[in-house]
């Protein structure tokens, strides 16, 4: 409906019996339309009910009726209008691919986009566009990733590492965390959590290391994240 009183096409068409007392009537409204009513407020103009037959010389002559709304102040709570919305909210993850179709889009334009992916790898960095998802870092840029820098202050040895707080907008999560490990050799093991450095919460910051003992045997540091 525009204002003045010109209105669309009809949206529906619901057919009942003759009714000799007022009842309610339910007929379906498309979901463009309740979409432009929170989209473009000021052109919500209300819906018209109207008789089939309305316009119809051989009929209106004939059959008379009254179609109306009562006002949300009615002394009658049961006749007050009502709208009921039946909504079903999108899968999160629609391709299954363990990622968040909204991170997806933001990063790749859409879900299925050959070079975007869990498995795939779109700037070449070594990591995995799955494994940026959980690490918070950016799948299009080969210098954004989770890794540990490593520097040497007044003979101690500092391992940092940037610790990303979790967008809600793009996980069903609601944390992120951090861990970080040593080991003397990679290949041989073991590796060992770093006291005070385990199940930390990504908040924006850069946490510090600082091994204040450093030995003359060689020492290999890593981190890890997931979100839960």
């Amino acid at each position: 409906m525009t204002a003045g009183g010109n209105y669309g096409a009809s949206i529906a068409t619901v057919p009942f019996a003759a009714l000799t007392n007022a009842t309610w009537v339910s007929f379906p409204v498309p979901a463009a339309l309740v979409q432009d009513w929170f989209d473009n407020p000021p052109g919500n103009h209300g819906l018209l009910i109207k008789p089939a037959y309305d316009g119809d010389p051989g009929l209106s002559n004939t059959m008379h009726t009254t179609a109306n709304f009562a006002s949300k102040e009615y002394p009658e709570p049961e006749r007050r209008p009502k709208l009921e919305i039946d909504y079903t909210p999108p899968t999160p993850d629609g391709d299954n691919d363990g990622i968040i179709d909204t991170w997806e889009v933001a990063f790749f334009w859409g879900t299925n986009v050959s070079s975007g992916g869990a498995g795939a790898d779109l700037d070449g960095d070594g990591a995995s566009d799955a494994e940026e998802y959980v690490a918070g870092t950016d799948p299009a840029d080969a210098n954004d990733n989770l890794k540990l820098a490593v520097d040497l202050t007044n003979n101690e040895v500092v391992i940092s590492f940037p610790a990303i707080q979790l967008n809600p907008q793009y996980y069903t999560e609601s944390t992120r965390y951090y861990s970080l490990a040593q080991t003397i050799g990679p290949s041989s093991g073991p590796w060992l959590d770093v006291a005070e450095h385990t199940n930390i919460v990504g908040q924006n910051a850069v946490s510090f290391y600082t091994n204040t003992t450093p030995s003359s045997t060689s020492a290999f540091y890593r981190a890890k994240t997931w979100i839960e």
